[in-house]
C-alpha cells in the first residue's frame, strides 16, 4: 500500500496532539477527531459572527426607525456609547459592553470590506445597504482611540427625492433670488455655511431648475448625493490619487454649460472656478465660511485677486439647519427678548413658541429641520467695496443696506412663523444677534 502524505496546517497542530494524547493511535481515529473539533469551531465562529451581524443589523434599525442621518460608537472607560444624530443633535441609544463592541466594530469592518481582526484607520468607505426596506448607502468611518476604535457611519439616502426650491421652504424672496441665479447664463454661484447645513442639498435644487436637456451639466462630488438625470456626475472617491483641480481641468475639455464643484478648499480650485465663471460657464461649488459676505473675503483670503472675485461671483447663499419646533407639543412661549436686543426683529404681538417634548418627537421638542437662508446679490456698492479691501463688518453692513436679508433674520422670520423657537435659532446662530 503506497504511503500517503497528509498535511497539517499549523494552526491544526494542537488539535493533532491532542488527539494523539487521548489515545486514538490510528490516523483515522485521530483525523476523524480532528475534523469533528474544526466544524464545531467553525459552527461557533459563524454562530458569534451572525451574533454580531444582528447587534449591528439591531443599531441600524433604531437609526432608521428616528431617520438618523450619523451613528456614532465610541467606547468609553466601562462599554461604549451609542449615539445617533437626529436633526442635527446627538441622542443617547442603548450602550454597549465590551465584548458587544468589539463584536459590532469586526461587523463594520467586514461591511466595509476589511480584515475584522484589524486594528485600522479607515475613511469613507462606502458600501449599499437595505434597511427597514429603504435602500441606503452606508459611508464607514473607524478612527482609534486610546480606549479603542470608534466607528462613524454616515446615512445617505439612495432614493431620497431630488429636492427643489419649494421642498427647502424657501420663503418668497430668497426662492425668487435662487430660481433667478439658477437661470444665470453665466458666473459663479457659491453656497457657504458650516459642514451639514444642507449646502448641497440647495445646489441640487438649482441644479434641478436648469434645463439640461439643451445645456450640457458636468459634477465633481466627493460624493454624490443625488442621482440627477441627464447629468454627467463624477465621485471623486471613484478615482484614487485624483483631486478636484486635476478633474476640473479634465471637465472644462468636455464642453460644458453649467458645472458643479463639491467644494472649493483651496486657491487652484477656486482660481479654475472663477476663470471658468468669467469664460462663459455657470459655476456652483461649495465654501465654508459663517456668512454670505465672508464667503467673498474668504476667495481673497485663499489668493484669488479681489478683481476677479468682483467679475467672477454672481451670487453667495449663506445657509443654517435649525429644527422644526414639533406640532404635537409646542406651546406658547411668554419669554421677553428684550434683554437680547431682538425686539428690533420681532413685530410686537406675534406670538412665539417653545420647545416641550412628547413622545413622539423623542422627548426633544422638535422633528425635522427647516433652512435659514441669506443671499447675497454683489451691488455695485459691494464690488466696489471688494476691491477697496474693506473688512467684513463694513461689507456686512454695506449687503444688509443692499438689501440682504440676514440668516438671524430670517430665523427669527421661521419663528415668528411658528416653524421654529428663537432659543433654537440663536443655538445655530451661536448667539450672535449682530444684523
Amino acid at each position: 500500500m503506497p504511503n500517503k502524505t497528509i498535511y497539517i496546517r499549523e494552526e491544526d497542530m494542537s488539535v493533532f496532539e491532542n488527539a494523539q494524547k487521548m489515545g486514538k493511535d490510528s490516523i483515522s481515529a485521530i483525523v476523524t477527531s480532528a475534523l469533528r473539533d474544526y466544524v464545531a469551531k467553525e459552527e461557533e465562529k459563524n454562530k458569534g459572527e451572525q451574533e454580531s451581524a444582528q447587534l449591528l443589523d439591531s443599531i441600524l434599525a433604531k437609526a432608521a426607525s428616528v431617520h438618523a442621518s450619523d451613528i456614532h460608537i465610541q467606547p468609553m472607560r466601562k462599554g461604549s456609547s451609542v449615539r445617533f444624530r437626529v436633526d442635527g443633535v446627538l441622542r443617547e441609544s442603548d450602550p454597549l459592553t465590551p465584548q458587544q463592541h468589539n463584536a459590532v466594530m469586526a461587523s463594520c469592518k467586514h461591511l466595509a470590506g476589511q480584515d475584522g481582526g484589524e486594528n485600522m484607520l479607515l475613511q469613507g468607505k462606502i458600501q449599499s445597504l437595505e434597511i427597514a426596506g429603504r435602500k441606503i448607502d452606508m459611508r464607514v468611518c473607524i478612527v482609534p482611540s486610546i480606549l479603542g476604535e470608534c466607528v462613524t457611519m454616515r446615512i445617505l439616502e439612495t432614493e431620497a427625492t431630488l429636492p427643489d426650491v419649494a421642498q427647502l421652504e424657501v420663503q418668497g424672496e430668497h426662492a425668487a433670488q435662487l430660481t433667478q441665479l439658477a437661470a444665470k447664463p453665466f458666473g459663479a454661484i457659491l453656497v457657504s455655511g458650516p459642514t451639514g447645513c444642507g449646502k448641497t442639498s440647495t445646489i441640487y435644487s438649482m441644479l434641478k431648475q436648469i434645463d439640461r436637456s439643451h445645456q450640457k451639466v458636468m459634477t465633481v462630488e466627493d460624493p454624490v448625493e443625488y442621482i440627477i438625470e441627464r447629468c454627467v456626475q463624477i465621485p471623486l472617491t471613484t478615482l484614487p490619487g485624483s483631486t478636484f483641480p486635476g478633474v476640473l481641468r479634465t471637465i472644462l475639455g468636455s464642453d460644458p454649460d453649467v458645472i458643479f464643484v463639491g467644494e472649493i478648499r483651496d486657491k487652484e480650485t477656486a482660481l479654475i472656478c472663477m476663470e471658468a465663471a468669467c469664460t462663459g460657464h455657470l459655476v456652483f461649488s461649495l465654501l465654508h465660511a459663517h456668512a454670505a459676505p465672508a464667503a467673498l473675503l474668504r476667495l481673497i483670503h485663499i489668493g484669488i485677486e479681489p478683481f476677479l472675485v468682483r467679475d467672477a461671483v454672481i451670487g453667495i447663499v449663506g445657509q443654517r439647519l435649525v429644527r422644526c419646533l414639533c406640532k404635537e407639543c409646542k406651546t406658547r412661549d411668554n419669554a421677553s427678548y428684550r434683554q437680547l436686543e431682538l425686539e428690533r426683529y420681532i413685530e410686537s404681538g406675534i406670538q412665539l413658541f417653545k420647545a416641550v417634548g412628547c413622545k413622539k418627537c423623542g422627548q426633544s421638542g422638535y422633528k425635522g429641520r427647516t433652512a435659514l437662508f441669506e443671499v447675497l446679490l454683489p451691488s455695485s456698492e459691494v464690488q466696489q467695496a471688494i476691491m477697496r479691501g474693506v473688512a467684513e463688518d463694513e461689507l456686512n453692513k454695506i449687503a444688509h443696506k443692499e438689501g440682504m436679508k440676514t440668516l438671524l433674520e430670517d430665523g427669527l422670520d421661521k419663528a415668528a412663523r411658528g416653524y421654529t423657537s428663537v432659543s433654537e435659532v440663536l443655538r445655530v446662530m451661536q448667539g450672535n444677534i449682530s444684523a
